[in-house]
């Protein structure tokens, strides 16, 4: 089964369970009905409170910046609604609704954009339209299986990296989002010895864990294990990089991120890591401001 159809079953399974739970409770029971009816917009946020509470108490002794009681909030409230539209539309139900742009634009850079865990290719709708309206060239990838070695990814990255080489003549721009980044450090370390960077302008993640992931201790997947702080998988994987690969990385990280925490396991040295105040997981892909600097980059 696909990321997609899973979604979709989760999605509608949901609505369908709570609201003939409800229909059944209505008549003798009305106020717990009403509940139920509410379920299917509550869990999102309730898990994420549960997730947003872990993450500020990982960071207590983290070097990033503290959040405020505000700015979680605010970063709540946000990742509440993206995620929800996120996992309970886009990706049920959108992955294919933006093609990839792979019309031939010679020495006009593009972008390949790889998404994280449980992901598909959907997650970056708005900047596929934002790169579809400006003629730009870019592939999104579909990371599946969707619970095998992050390794196994390494050859859905070349592929797309070698269809935007192919339309521009140029190396492109590659961002990942959480899992995503490691699925191009993945690619990066398979990439034979004479061409090193030279395949790639610019490397940028959001919320990738570099260093792993505290959170990742409750997964029981074969990626999911490869997240967890200092895993085998990550030191094997840092020990295979080409030589300057942190130097051609931008590593967006946040104080206030529900899924990757601590904080600076977001970051590497020798990289441009940059801190987003207030900004929860998923929120960081809709930032305007890391957006735009991505988009920027296509012009350098």
């Amino acid at each position: 089964m696909t990321n997609a159809s899973v979604q979709r079953f989760v999605t509608l399974g949901s609505f369908i369970f709570w609201w003939l739970t409800a229909a059944w409770l209505w008549d003798g029971q009305r106020g717990w009905a009403w509940a139920c009816l509410a379920m299917p917009f509550l869990l999102t946020p309730l898990i994420l409170s549960m997730q947003c509470l872990w993450s500020a108490q990982s960071n207590r002794d983290d070097p990033s910046p503290p959040a405020s009681l505000g700015q979680w909030l605010l970063a709540w409230l946000a990742e509440a609604w993206v995620a929800g539209l996120v996992f309970s539309w886009w990706q049920p139900f959108r992955r294919l609704a933006i093609a990839d742009g792979l019309h031939p634009t010679p020495g006009r850079r593009g972008m390949v954009l790889v998404h994280g865990f449980f992901c598909n290719r959907a997650f970056w709708t708005r900047w596929m339209q934002q790169l579809a309206a400006q003629g730009r060239v870019f592939v999104a990838v579909d990371l599946e299986p969707a619970y095998g070695t992050i390794n196994n990814y390494a050859l859905l990255v070349e592929r797309a990296v070698q269809q935007v080489e192919l339309a521009t003549g140029l190396p492109p721009v590659i961002v990942g989002h959480s899992m995503g980044g490691l699925a191009i450090r993945a690619w990066a370390a398979q990439l034979p010895a004479s061409q090193g960077m030279g395949r790639v302008h610019r490397v940028v993640t959001l919320g990738t864990p570099h260093h792993g992931t505290a959170i990742a201790a409750t997964s029981h997947t074969q990626n999911g294990r490869e997240m967890r702080l200092g895993s085998d998988w990550l030191k094997e994987n840092a020990s295979h990089l080409p030589d300057g690969f942190a130097q051609k990385c931008t590593c967006f990280y946040s104080h206030c991120d529900n899924i990757v925490f601590p904080a600076s396991a977001a970051t590497l040295i020798g990289a441009d890591n940059q801190h987003i105040e207030g900004h929860a997981h998923v929120q960081l892909a809709f930032s305007p401001h890391i957006q735009q600097a991505c988009l920027g980059l296509l012009e350098t």
